[in-house]
C-alpha cells in the first residue's frame, strides 16, 4: 500500500508506530505548518508553536501528533532543526537578500562548480541542500551565513563553500585545504536532488 501511494508508511519513523492511511491528511498538515509560519513573517517555529498552527483543526491534528509533524518537516527536507532541538528553521522562508558582503573566492585559489537548467529550478532545490548540509552552516558574529537562495559551509577541516541559486542556476565555490573532496561531497548532494526530479 505505500509503494502504490494508498498510505504511507515512513520506516525511518518507527518510533511512532504510525500508518497513515489517508496521505492528503500529511500534505493538508504540512501546509498548515509552513503557510502559518510565512503569514507570521517568520522563518522558523518550535514544536509548542504546532498548537497554534492547528487550533482551527484540533480534531483532525492532535497533540499527540505535533511530534510526528516535526520529523516529517525533516524527513521531507522542508526544514532543518537548530542545535538546541526543538526549533524548526523553513530555508524556503529565510529572507531573499544575501548578505551585504561574503567572502571572496580568487579563481586561482578555487574550485567552482556550475549547474545551469534550461528550465526554471524546482523552488525547493537550494532549500533541500541547504537542509541536508544545515550542520556545515557557517557562523559569523553568532549569526548562520544563510539565505533563501544561498549558503556558505565549512567543512571542519579548513574548507569553505559558497553555495547559491541564481537565474536557473546553481553555483558552487570552494577554498581550502580540502576543496577537492569538498566540492565532490557537495556535487554529490546537488546530482542526489536532481536525480530525485
Amino acid at each position: 500500500l505505500n509503494a502504490l501511494g494508498i498510505s504511507l508508511w515512513y520506516k525511518d519513523m518507527e518510533e511512532f508506530n504510525t500508518l497513515v492511511l489517508n496521505p492528503e491528511w500529511i500534505s493538508h498538515g504540512v501546509y498548515k505548518i509552513v503557510n502559518w509560519v510565512n503569514e507570521e513573517k517568520k522563518h522558523s517555529l518550535t514544536i509548542d508553536e504546532f498548537e497554534k498552527v492547528f487550533k482551527d483543526d484540533k480534531s483532525r491534528y492532535q497533540a499527540d501528533k505535533f511530534e510526528f509533524f516535526f520529523k516529517l518537516m525533516e524527513h521531507y527536507e522542508l526544514a532543518y532543526k537548530t542545535n538546541k532541538g526543538k526549533c524548526l528553521i523553513i530555508p524556503h522562508l529565510l529572507k531573499e537578500d544575501r548578505p551585504a558582503s561574503l567572502l571572496e573566492f580568487p579563481v586561482g585559489e578555487s574550485l567552482m562548480l556550475r549547474y545551469r537548467a534550461e528550465q526554471p529550478l524546482p523552488p525547493n532545490t537550494i532549500s533541500r541542500f541547504i537542509v541536508r548540509h544545515n550542520q556545515e552552516i557557517k557562523k559569523e558574529r553568532n549569526r548562520d551565513i544563510v539565505w533563501r537562495y544561498g549558503v556558505v559551509l565549512e567543512d571542519g577541516k579548513g574548507s569553505i563553500a559558497l553555495v547559491r541559486e541564481e537565474d536557473r542556476t546553481i553555483s558552487v565555490s570552494v577554498k581550502g585545504a580540502f576543496k577537492t573532496e569538498y566540492v565532490s561531497t557537495l556535487r554529490e548532494t546537488l546530482n542526489d536532488i536532481f536525480n530525485s526530479y
